[in-house]
């Protein structure tokens, strides 16, 4: 049996998808990836370090908060 996942810009987009029932699981994934760098750095730790200090430097989101979102487990996802 295979898994529907469906990865989302944002918490808007998924609370949507989830309301309506599609997806198995839902994802919001909170990172503007189209706007900065997004290098291959290595790994999820050392590209949620970059990502948190420029998202910080633009004074979207302390660099913490941001490292922290990127690593924590997402308990809005169906099926868990």
């Amino acid at each position: 049996m295979t898994t529907e996942l469906i990865i989302t810009n944002g918490d808007s987009a998924a609370g949507s998808l989830k309301s309506v029932g599609l997806g198995d699981e839902i994802l919001p994934w909170r990172d503007v990836l189209h706007e900065g760098p997004v290098p291959d750095v290595g790994g999820l730790g050392a590209l949620s370090e970059l990502r948190g200090r420029y998202l910080a430097s633009k004074g979207w989101i302390a660099e913490e908060e941001a490292e922290q979102s990127f690593q924590e487990p997402r308990p809005d996802t169906l099926g868990q």
